[in-house]
């Protein structure tokens, strides 16, 4: 048996879970910098997409032309966040460092 096997499973977390999460922690630097109606909207657009994809009700150009869109906001939004995530990461850890130096 590996190390993954021993492991205990964790239930997933949806993208929508993930978003009412940040959206109920209200960090102010969080909530002035994300666009959530954005990022919203998107989630919305995907799962609309899948479910019409899941229930062939979309002709395969109807789908190319949807997913274009989608991974083109798609990359503006993740590019947006993974800035905010690296900048918050690194005041975390200037912080660590300010409060355990000997003053």
């Amino acid at each position: 048996m590996n190390a993954a096997e021993s492991l205990p499973a964790r239930p997933r977390m949806m993208l929508g879970d993930k978003i009412n999460e940040l959206e109920k922690r209200h960090i102010p630097e969080i909530d002035a910098q994300l666009d959530f109606l954005a990022l919203k909207a998107w989630k919305e657009d995907r799962n609309n997409l899948m479910h019409a994809m899941a229930g062939g009700a979309l002709s395969i150009e109807h789908i190319d032309k949807m997913s274009e869109g989608l991974a083109r906001d798609g990359c503006k939004i993740v590019r947006s966040l993974a800035s905010l995530a690296r900048r918050m990461k690194t005041r975390a850890a200037k912080k660590q460092v300010s409060s355990t130096s000997p003053d």
